[in-house]
This record gives structure tokens, sequence and C-alpha cells, in this order.
């Protein structure tokens, strides 16, 4: 397997939640045109059809493919196969922003730029994805999250990224004379120009969480319908956001999505009768 292999492999872990058809999806109405009140939720919390766990798998396999990244830097000198060898191994922050952040962020500005093309040209996709959902999603992984650079302006002209590839350049990969070992991950981030590295949480779920998936957590604790469709908890929130209880006439706790009665007024009304 080629270092480009592994990277792929990387990229497609990080961008896993982009890719997936059920993040453009809503649980009461998949392949459907969506309801106000979800297209709300999605605002707010970015709530689609993505269960919950799927959704800390998808946090736990991109701090792996984030760790990995990391690890290989620290261990591993990469160059250009073309360049001479310099006489002292690149820092593993150079690596990470030279190499492995080129690849990751020209992947994400190809998958937007071909969503705009295929738009342009009236091509039909994933019901109810749109390339401004796509850049949303991509906005939400790589914004506001010191473990991914977050300098990329999405609303810029992407025409330039019109392939999955990462250039005709060979690598050139050896193993450190000194290998960084220390008590903890490694993690490096791009801000603008600047660049650090900093010691930060290794625990893979911890670092692949995204500002999406905390909208998504900040929601659930207020309560709406899962992706498989639960009724929503008596919590739910009203159209600015914040918490709120609806209720039916006789006082009972409704659904906030469909307007359905929700679980508790179901049970009530089931012994009723």
């Amino acid at each position: 397997m080629s270092l480009i292999d592994v990277l792929s492999l990387c990229n497609y872990c990080i961008m896993a939640n982009v890719l997936d058809y059920n993040t453009y999806q809503f649980p009461l109405s998949k392949g459907r045109k969506p309801t106000a009140r979800e297209l709300h939720l999605r605002d707010w919390y970015d709530y689609n059809a993505l269960s919950p766990l799927k959704r800390r798998y998808f946090a736990y396999i991109r701090g792996l493919a984030l760790n990995l990244l990391v690890w290989i830097a620290c261990n591993y000198d990469i160059a250009p196969a073309t360049q001479e060898e310099p006489p002292v191994e690149s820092a593993p922050c150079e690596v990470m922003i030279e190499v492995m952040t080129p690849f990751l962020t020209n992947q994400a500005c190809a998958i937007l730029n071909y969503k705009r093309r295929a738009e342009a040209q009236d091509i039909p996709g994933v019901p109810n994805c749109t390339a401004a959902d796509v850049q949303r999603q991509l906005e939400l992984l790589f914004y506001d999250n010191p473990n991914i650079i977050n300098d990329i302006d999405f609303d810029s002209d992407l025409s330039l990224y019109e392939t999955f590839a990462f250039g005709d350049c060979s690598w050139r990969v050896r193993k450190r004379v000194a290998p960084m070992r220390l008590p903890g991950i490694f993690k490096t981030f791009v801000v603008y120009v600047l660049s650090c590295l900093r010691l930060a949480e290794d625990d893979p779920h911890t670092v692949g969480t995204t500002k999406g998936d905390r909208m998504f957590e900040r929601g659930a604790t207020l309560g709406f319908p899962s992706s498989k469709g639960q009724g929503a908890p008596k919590q739910t929130v009203n159209d600015d956001g914040g918490p709120e209880q609806e209720s039916d006439e006789d006082g009972e706790n409704r659904d906030p999505v469909n307007g359905s009665e929700g679980q508790t007024a179901g049970r009530k009304r089931k012994r009723a009768s």
C-alpha cells in the first residue's frame, strides 16, 4: 500500500459524514421534500437521518484517521522524490502542512466543485442534497475545529479543483532517525498562514468530534425524533432554538416535527381506551 493510498483512506474517514446519503435526509421524510420544521432543526442542530450511534461512529473513525496522520508525520519524513535529500529531517509539522493538509483540502474542494458543476448542468443527485448543503457540511467539519485546518474559503471559485489525485509527484518516505514519542498525540492546525504544533487529546472520539456533532448533541438534550422515527421527549425546541413544550388541546405532549402525539400521550390514550 502506497502513502497516497493511506492518506486517501484517512481523508475518506475524515469526510465520511459529508459523503453519507443520510446526512442530507430526515427521519420522517427520507427521500421526500423536508418540512419547514425539519429544516429549522437542521439549521440549529444539524438534525438529519444519521442515528446518534452512526454519528459517534463517524466521530470515532475520524479521530482514528487524524491520529494516524499525526503518527505518520511523527515517525516518518516525507518529501517529493525529485527533491534533493535534505541534510536534516523535516519537522512533523512541515509534513502535515506540506503533504497531508493539502491532499485533504484538495479533495474536499474537489467534492464541492463536482457538486456545483453537476447542479449547473442539471444533473440529478441525492434528494435534498444541494451544493449549498455540501458546503455547509464541509464548513461544519473544517471550521471551529482545532484538529483540522480551518483556513479554507469554500465561497471562493473552486474550479481549479478538478481531480481527487494529488498531483503527479512521487514521494520519498523514510523512517525518522529519532521518531517523536511523547505522552500524547501532536495535532497540527493552520490558522491562515500561521501554524503550530500542540499537545492535544488523543481519544479518537474527542479528536473526531466536529462543530456539527456538538450542535446535534445540544439539540438531542432538548429532544427531537431520532433516525428511527421515534417520538420526541417532552422538551423540544421553539422557533428561536430555545426549549419549548408543545401540547394538544388536552394538554398532552406532541411531536414537534410531525405534530403527532408523543409517546407519553399515546400511552395515556391507549390506557384510557
